[in-house]
């Protein structure tokens, strides 16, 4: 049966660099309020997740319970309604206000759709928050992406590489590498700064490109004279966003292949919503460090 109307919910909103969320911790709700919302999250997502008729956000977070080694285990939502296996910002967020709110040790263990993600939170005077998490590992095949290659221009991919393809839409041709970190992406190396980039024109052609059966994440990067990257992305289910972390990751992967950047050396991305700090581990997995801010805590209600 359908929730009764004025079931009060908690939430809060965060964010990290401007991607920003509506998280319902479950725990708060008891089980009968917790399984409604477990079954309305996308229907729910595109109400709250709306900027002038609910909440606003890019998106909205189911915490669970924790469970064993696992603090918090995390579902979520994009702000179309389709469901999101991993966001690297809404992980951030769920571990400072573990910290915070919840006493939590500084380093925990946190569950996406993608995998478990060690994190480490640093608060600093002032309510300052850093976090390091444990994106995952990048993965490559194509049926791992999900990529069709036989809908690509031109399709490549060697040593476990990300694939270089090609695309055109809108009668440009695009040159990109794509890969999963969790969730399908592109990166699309510019010759110039993505500040005047059509990303809204753009950004949903390629999301929707048939050589990706599942949508993708696409990102348009430029690395500065300064070595920094400079990044657009616009995310698949929510539009441009001014932070992705998990693109900011594929990123990372992407021009350590393509420059042959060594795995440990730090990678500064600069979003349209604040900086990130990307390296690789020796076996691959790739680890991101950023800040997390809690916006405001209130409640909300079931319709």
């Amino acid at each position: 049966m359908p929730p009764e109307s004025g079931t009060p919910i908690p939430f809060f909103k965060a964010e990290g660099c401007g991607n920003d969320y509506v998280f319902v911790p479950l725990a708060d709700v008891g089980e009968p309020t917790a399984a409604k919302l477990r079954a309305r999250l996308p229907e729910l997502a595109k109400l709250w997740s709306h900027r002038r008729f609910g909440i606003g956000a890019d998106g909205v977070v189911l915490i669970e319970p924790p469970q064993g080694d696992i603090a918090a285990t995390l579902a979520m939502a994009n702000a179309d309604g389709s469901r999101g296996e991993l966001c690297v910002n809404a992980l951030r967020c769920v571990a400072r206000w573990l910290v915070e709110r919840r006493d939590a040790p500084s380093e925990l263990l946190l569950r996406s759709g993608a995998g478990a993600h060690a994190a480490r939170v640093e608060l600093v005077d002032g309510g300052r928050c850093w976090v390091e998490l444990e994106v995952g590992y990048p993965r490559t095949a194509p049926e791992q992406i999900p990529l069709d290659p036989t809908k690509c221009q031109a399709f490549a991919q060697t040593d476990a590489a990300p694939a270089e393809i090609v695309l055109e839409v809108d009668a440009q041709r695009f040159e990109g590498l794509a890969l999963s970190m969790g969730n399908p992406h592109l990166i699309l190396p510019l010759g110039q700064p993505p500040a005047g980039f059509p990303v809204a024109r753009v950004g949903p052609l390629l999301e929707h490109h048939p050589a990706f059966p599942e949508r993708v994440n696409v990102s348009f990067v430029h690395l500065d004279a300064t070595g920094e990257l400079l990044q657009r992305t616009w995310e698949r289910g929510s539009g441009e966003t001014l932070a992705c972390g998990s693109g900011a990751a594929a990123a990372r992967v992407a021009l350590g292949h393509l420059l042959g950047l060594p795995k440990s050396q730090d990678l500064i991305v600069r979003l349209p919503g604040g900086s990130l700090t990307l390296r690789q581990a020796d076996d691959e997995r790739v680890l991101l460090g950023g800040p997390a801010r809690i916006v405001f805590e209130g409640r909300t209600e079931l319709i």
